[in-house]
């Protein structure tokens, strides 16, 4: 299990809910300056549908350029008359990423038909300090784990001032953040 250097270890804490809370708890202090780092930046929704997710992403990261991407044409249009003030585009990253931007600082993934094509199309678009957000399914636990254990053959890295893994999960809520 994870030890959080001037944080309490988790692998004491009794049972999963006591580990959320104080995972949650320990992170707290350092997202404010995480997300000061995404100030004027690129964010990328990924599969954003009519784009409610792209404006909670945008809510929570406001100094990002937050541009919603979706594959469907029909969602692209409602998600612009839903939210004018959004930025929206008819791509399919799974299929390719040749012509997106790069060094994008968040990328948000809610939804994906192949994990593993989604993050190798994606990673390399962000920043050398960005992060991916992904919601995933269940039947893709799995490989999420075989991540997670390569993620712990890598030292911590110092972001802000904290020592910090590549990877964290939570898996209550099936979301992984990736660092890059």
């Amino acid at each position: 299990m994870k030890i959080f250097p001037k944080f309490f270890p988790l692998f004491l804490v009794a049972n999963p809910i006591e580990k959320m809370t104080e995972l949650r708890s320990s992170l707290t202090p350092i997202l404010p300056r995480l997300v000061e780092r995404f100030q004027g930046g690129l964010g990328l929704d990924v599969n954003c549908y009519t784009g409610d997710s792209t404006c909670r992403l945008q809510s929570l990261f406001p100094d990002l350029q937050v541009v919603g991407i979706d594959k469907n044409q029909s969602a692209i249009n409602a998600a612009r008359q839903k939210y004018s003030h959004t930025f929206f585009s008819c791509r399919d990253i799974e299929k390719g990423a040749e012509a997106m931007e790069h060094n994008l600082q968040v990328i948000q993934i809610s939804e994906y038909v192949n994990i593993q094509r989604m993050l190798e199309n994606t990673y390399p678009l962000l920043d050398d300090e960005g992060m991916i957000i992904l919601r995933y399914r269940d039947e893709d636990f799995p490989y999420i784990q075989s991540l997670l254990r390569k993620n712990f053959e890598f030292p911590l890295r110092n972001r802000k001032g904290f020592l910090l893994a590549n990877m964290y999960l939570w898996e209550n809520e099936k979301t992984v953040i990736i660092f890059k």
